[in-house]
């Protein structure tokens, strides 16, 4: 039972497109190579973490999950701070469990979190 805590896939441009500036150029990274080296490794489990290069267009990762399926994976999202709890759980549901903070204070953070297993703050 490995698993891979932080990885990335990277699907074709044309399906997938990137988000404005690149801070780099993303490599060809389909799930399936990676499904091919994890399994030489013994890597059953995995955790996919959003790439920059996407932004909060989260499509790839969540393609990808579904793919792998809910009971070998889990997903770390870039989302905006004022996301709303259906989305929110629409995530929770695809398998996410955590978010990049980049723009969140950890008030605002907490929230999200208290949101995701509904509950408010006096919990």
């Amino acid at each position: 039972m490995i698993c891979d805590s932080h990885f990335h896939v990277f699907g074709p441009a044309e399906r997938y497109p990137y988000a404005g500036d690149l801070r780099y150029q993303p490599p060809h990274a389909p799930l399936s190579a990676y499904l091919e080296e994890a399994k030489k490794f013994g890597i059953e489990r995995y955790v996919f973490v959003q790439p920059s290069a996407y932004g909060r267009d989260n499509a790839c990762m969540l393609d990808a999950m579904r793919e792998v399926g809910p009971g070998r994976c889990r997903g770390i999202v870039d989302i905006d701070e004022s996301a709303s709890e259906a989305v929110l759980g629409r995530l929770h549901a695809a398998g996410v469990r955590g978010v990049l903070q980049k723009e969140f204070t950890l008030e605002q953070l907490a929230d999200a979190v208290r949101r995701v297993l509904g509950h408010d703050e006096h919990d």
